[in-house]
């Protein structure tokens, strides 16, 4: 049985707090060695690390009973069997090259096994890879996406966003239109269903966006649940 505890969420918190996403360029992430965790459970944490682990337990983890909700990435992983689903979410009028969307889930790939590798085998965590998938594209104009082969996957649906209080980088407005993907393929939106099925299988699932904003400030990015 997995355990869900804290040096678990201590290590994802602190491996997310260094993964650059961002919505003006991509930046591959590569790591040469695969790092394992020495220690083998809660109990053989390094003493330095211990106050930090509670802290996030305490004032996060609790706090926000992502615990309870049971739709962290540990969760998305553990449900997938393994694997991880995306559908990037390009709220931006900029043009992107079939080159270029190939990277983004070697990108992704990079970033969620980089902090995986250190919890292969911690306290039962069963994988040792994480597989990571991009399974489609929603978009509000589907002219963006150049070089468009048969096998993409495209979502052209809109609805209104409201950016009036949002932070701009200062240089580029916040598209007014937010593209998203079929509600019956997504995770979060079903995720406390137990018996739910996804159409076409588990594979067509996607667990969440990662979210390109046209204008967004020069922060690297954020997250949300």
């Amino acid at each position: 049985m997995i355990k869900r505890n804290r040096v678990g969420a201590f290590l994802l918190a602190s491996a997310l707090c260094l993964t650059p996403l961002s919505s003006q360029s991509a930046v591959p992430f590569h790591m040469n060695n695969t790092i394992t965790a020495s220690a083998e459970s809660i109990s053989d944490m390094p003493a330095d690390f211990q106050y930090a682990a509670d802290w996030i337990w305490q004032n996060r983890i609790e706090r926000e009973k992502s615990t309870v909700r049971r739709n962290t990435i540990f969760d998305q992983i553990v449900a997938g069997k393994g694997t991880i689903n995306y559908v990037v979410k390009w709220q931006s009028h900029r043009t992107v090259t079939y080159e270029q969307r190939q990277k983004f889930e070697k990108m992704l790939s990079d970033c969620i096994n980089a902090w995986n590798d250190w919890l292969a085998g911690y306290e039962n965590w069963p994988y040792d890879h994480i597989d990571v998938k991009i399974v489609g594209w929603a978009v509000i104009d589907k002219n963006c996406l150049l070089d468009l082969h048969d096998d993409e996957v495209v979502y052209t649906d809109t609805k209104y966003y409201d950016a009036q209080y949002d932070t701009s980088n200062g240089r580029d407005t916040i598209p007014d239109k937010e593209p998203f993907a079929p509600s019956e393929l997504s995770r979060f939106d079903h995720f406390t269903e137990k018996n739910y099925q996804y159409p076409g299988g588990l594979d067509n699932r996607f667990d969440m966006y990662m979210w390109a904003t046209q204008g967004f400030p020069d922060i690297g990015g954020c997250g949300g649940d």
